[in-house]
C-alpha cells in the first residue's frame, strides 16, 4: 500500500510554490490521512495525475472567482487563559472587535480586532507531526478554507457581509506554543499563523459565509 502522508506533503509543497489552496476532493484526502488509512498502491499514480490536472486546469478559475473561499469554523473566549469556545456565529463591531471576545474594546487597536487562520495550514502541521490538534486550539476567531490569507495583507475584503481589511500577519507567540505544548509551533507558523484584520463594518459572521476579495 502507498503512503498517503507522503503524497499529501508533496501536495503541500506544490501548494506553497504555486500559491494554491486545496479545494474539494483534497479535503477528503485530509480526512483519510488523519484517520491513518491507506489505499492501494495504484492510488498514488491516479492521485498525482488528478493533482497536476486539477492545479493547471482550475487554478486560474479558482483565483479569479474565489470559489470555495469561506468561513470554516468560528470561536471566541472571554479570557485569554480560557479555551476557545466554538460558535456558529459571531457579531463584529466596526473598529471594536468581536462581541464577547477577550480583545473586544470600544477603542480597539486594528491589530487586535479580528484574527483568521487557514484550516489547510493546521492540517499540514497535524499531518507533518502526526497530531490531531483542534482548529480552534490555535486561538484565532475565524478558521478559513480555500483562501491564501498572506495575500490579503493591505487588502480590503468581505467576510459574509462584514467589510474588513488585512492589517498584518498573525504570527504565533510563546503563549500559544506553551498552551499547545508544541516547540515547533513558532517555527512552522511564522508565515502560516494567519491574518490580523481591522473591522470596517459591523455585521454577523456565520459558518459558511463566503470570503470575497474586493
Amino acid at each position: 500500500p502507498c503512503n498517503l502522508r507522503k503524497i499529501y506533503l508533496l501536495h503541500i509543497k506544490l501548494h506553497e510554490r504555486m500559491d494554491f489552496s486545496p479545494q474539494g476532493d483534497l479535503d477528503a484526502l485530509v480526512v483519510v490521512l488523519l484517520n491513518n488509512r491507506q489505499l492501494p498502491g495504484s492510488f498514488s499514480t491516479v492521485y498525482l495525475r488528478f493533482l497536476y490536472s486539477f492545479i493547471f486546469k482550475y487554478y486560474n478559475v479558482i483565483d479569479k472567482y474565489q470559489i470555495m473561499s469561506k468561513v470554516f469554523k468560528l470561536g471566541i473566549t472571554s479570557d485569554n487563559n480560557k479555551k476557545i469556545k466554538e460558535v456558529k456565529t459571531i457579531e463584529v463591531l466596526a473598529n471594536k472587535g468581536v462581541v464577547g471576545d477577550r480583545y473586544f474594546d470600544n477603542y480597539n487597536d486594528p491589530y487586535c480586532q479580528l484574527s483568521l487562520i487557514e484550516s489547510e495550514n493546521i492540517d499540514y502541521y497535524n499531518i507533518k507531526y502526526n497530531l490531531n490538534i483542534r482548529y480552534l486550539d490555535f486561538r484565532r476567531n475565524i478558521i478559513t478554507k480555500g483562501v491564501r490569507l498572506n495575500d490579503l495583507v493591505g487588502k480590503k475584503f468581505f467576510i459574509g457581509d462584514s467589510h474588513v481589511e488585512g492589517i498584518d500577519l498573525c504570527r504565533p507567540c510563546r503563549h500559544l506554543a506553551e498552551t499547545l505544548n508544541q516547540d515547533n509551533i513558532i517555527k512552522e507558523f511564522l508565515r502560516r499563523g494567519g491574518l490580523r484584520c481591522q473591522i470596517l463594518s459591523s455585521s454577523i459572521i456565520k459558518i459558511g459565509d463566503l470570503i470575497r476579495v474586493i
